[in-house]
């Protein structure tokens, strides 16, 4: 056999045939995948919710800490007024409760209405004054000539007043007086009264602590900065240390103090431009109440 020359069929080696090849596509399919599949949004999976953040707790109030400098409260035009000189420990409500078992009114709110009927109650409470000053005249006569006495009072004068009248709005640190308390009220004779201030902060028992200003209006004055109470207003007496005893010794009758304390303090040398008042004896009192 010529070298170059072709054998036969069976002579010649065999080459080995080809891997099948598997294109992409067909392994894909045969995955289970689809031209579809890749249009279809993938399977989500839900997850269990992580549990909400537990709320802050509500923050607590500011220690209270007994002052060393008296404070001062503000009136409507701005001007120092009133020294702060009860400090008391309990809720809002064991102190009026405290105040009106000592034969304290909570005062009128300062409105127009109110203040009208203060306007109005001036003349009415004068006029009986008058006519009762008259009467006693009489009876004095009456009493020579027969030697009875009889009463001809037409009214007692504090009944012509009202209960209630408007105390005017004032401030401690921005804030507003919450209540006011009156007793011994005559529009022109003045009265007893005392405003309340949230002083904002707790004691160590977790007390809530209130501010209280005590003064007592001694008559009636021309006010040309007050229009709305027809341009009256009350003269204060200056030393407000009576005031503040008043006020403390008729808690002290209702049983309902637990403690009281004296604070020493520092309210300067000068009075208040508003009012004249002025603590002499440079001194607060700080009042538990009973709970």
């Amino acid at each position: 056999m010529k070298i170059g020359s072709k054998g036969p069929a069976s002579a010649r080696p065999l080459r080995e045939a080809p891997a099948h090849h598997t294109s992409p596509a067909t392994t894909a399919i045969q995955s289970g995948w689809t031209p579809k599949a890749r249009r279809t949004a993938p399977a989500t999976t839900l997850r269990p919710q992580a549990a909400a953040a537990p709320k802050p707790a509500a923050p607590k109030s500011p220690l209270w800490v007994p002052p060393t400098t008296g404070q001062w409260t503000v009136d409507a035009h701005g001007v120092r007024s009133d020294p702060v000189n009860i400090y008391a420990h309990g809720s809002l409500e064991q102190l009026k409760a405290a105040l009106s078992k000592a034969g304290w009114t909570e005062a009128a709110q300062n409105n127009k209405q109110n203040n009208a009927a203060f306007v109005e109650a001036v003349p009415v409470h004068e006029a009986v004054v008058a006519a009762n000053a008259l009467l006693d005249g009489v009876e004095g006569a009456w009493d020579k000539l027969t030697g009875q006495h009889v009463n001809h009072d037409i009214a007692d004068p504090t009944t012509q007043t009202i209960a209630s009248m408007p105390v005017s709005r004032q401030t401690l640190d921005g804030q507003p007086n919450l209540a006011s308390f009156e007793m011994n009220n005559n529009p022109l004779g003045g009265r007893d009264h005392l405003r309340i201030f949230d002083t904002g902060k707790v004691d160590a028992q977790g007390q809530h602590v209130w501010a209280i200003a005590a003064s007592r209006d001694t008559g009636i004055k021309l006010d040309p900065n007050r229009p709305e109470q027809g341009f009256l207003n009350h003269a204060v007496e200056a030393n407000t240390d009576g005031e503040r005893n008043t006020v403390v010794k008729t808690l002290e009758s209702t049983s309902l103090l637990r403690q009281v304390r004296e604070l020493k303090l520092a309210y300067g040398t000068q009075a208040a431009p508003a009012t004249g008042a002025m603590p002499a004896d440079q001194q607060a009192y700080d009042l538990v109440l009973k709970p």
